[in-house]
């Protein structure tokens, strides 16, 4: 504990300023990360449609609160519909590096098929780009696809 209260204080609330989706175009259980993943469901359990409504659902939610940029999805990569497994943005400590810029980190991945989604371009372009700011509609939602 000690130590926890010699740390520099944080640079602020752990809160999302946006939040990034892939949706479940092409939704389908991948069958090589079934091997090792006991929490994946059974092939028949997969419902396109109801992961879509789902998805629709997640994505008004979120948009009245922050900016939400949806990306495509890919049926190369069936089952990339939780992109926090793959993709994370951090930010260095505030008090050694103040103004440093946000960092991507891309998770290494097991199966091809999710190498294929951590190899996606737009989505490490996207945040690469200059923060763009939030969409200009209504809904304060973008659904960028792939390129």
């Amino acid at each position: 504990m000690a130590r926890a209260q010699a740390c520099a204080p944080d640079f602020g609330p752990a809160t999302a300023r946006a939040a990034f989706l892939v949706a479940p175009d092409g939704f389908a259980r991948a069958e090589e990360s079934a091997l090792d993943n006991r929490y994946m469901a059974a092939a028949a359990e997969y419902r396109c449609n109801d992961a879509l409504a789902e998805h629709h659902a997640l994505q008004r939610a979120l948009a009245g609160d922050v900016p939400v940029f949806t990306f495509a999805g890919d049926p190369d990569t069936p089952d990339a519909v939780f992109p926090n497994n793959v993709f994370a943005t951090m930010r260095p400590d505030a008090a050694l590096q103040p103004g440093a810029p946000l960092r991507l980190l891309v998770g290494r991945m097991r199966h091809p098929v999710r190498q294929r989604e951590a190899a996606r371009s737009d989505i490490r372009g996207f945040f690469r780009a200059p923060w763009p700011g939030p969409p200009r509609s209504t809904c304060r939602s973008s659904r960028i696809r792939a390129s």
